[in-house]
């Protein structure tokens, strides 16, 4: 028998065990923050096998030896051992909603109208989404979002590069792609501090980016090894 939580679920990290067994309040912030690492608890519980790591690059790391599901469990008990302690303060952020998981220019629906000009009528592909916290919830999206360019992260003004004349035409054309990038970004950041002001503070909360991490990494079915959320952890 499934006890399956509350909301719309549709991804594997969504498979919930009740919130009860994990020492967390039902429909609470804690309990969905849990609930995912508690659902692989017992899973491997019951039924973990050793196996080989799925990444076969990795294989020969491990002496190309069947890895014992026990370690990953012992850092999921850990991982919901500290759990509360990553809940923000501000309440408002441990309030459900729901949120477009896929926010791509396919998914966003225009029509013109002589009097409005362009309007977005309607949002598909929410078969995905599911009702969360703010804090596991907030996020850019994927098509905008550059993890490793440092000044997309920031609210900091853009400016092109100086000397972008003098460079070669694929020189100035690599330019122009990351300013573009970083401009896309950017005004995403602002134009949320503007409009949506309880999404811009889950999403610049220094433990945002840790916290969403763990949240993935301890519900995502065991692969043969636990070392993403290991350091995660760490």
């Amino acid at each position: 028998k499934l006890d399956v939580d509350r909301g719309p679920c549709t991804s594997s990290a969504f498979v919930f065990v009740s919130p009860h067994s994990l020492g967390a309040t039902d429909r609470s912030a804690e309990a969905a923050l849990m609930a995912t690492a508690g659902k692989e608890m017992a899973y491997l519980t019951q039924f973990g096998q050793p196996i080989l790591p799925f990444r076969r690059q990795r294989r020969f790391g491990y002496q190309n030896r069947p890895q014992s599901p026990l370690s990953h469990v012992e850092n999921l008990e850990r991982f919901i051992e500290i759990a509360p302690f990553l809940l923000p303060k501000d309440p408002a952020q441990s309030r459900f909603c729901i949120r477009h998981p896929d926010l791509r220019y396919d998914n966003i629906i225009v029509a013109r109208s002589p009097d409005t000009g362009c309007e977005i009528v309607s949002l598909i592909d929410w078969q995905h989404a599911s009702i969360l916290p703010m804090f596991l919830l907030a996020g850019v999206p994927q098509q905008l979002q550059s993890h490793d360019d440092n000044i997309s992260q920031s609210t900091t003004p853009l400016y092109r590069p100086e000397n972008l004349e003098a460079l070669s035409e694929g020189e100035r054309d690599q330019q122009e792609y990351v300013y573009r990038q970083r401009v896309v970004n950017y005004h995403y950041h602002t134009s949320t501090e503007q409009c949506n002001q309880r999404h811009y503070t889950a999403l610049t909360d220094p433990l945002h980016a840790l916290r969403g991490r763990l949240f993935a990494q301890a519900g995502a079915p065991w692969e043969g090894e636990t070392l993403e959320l290991k350091l995660s952890l760490i």
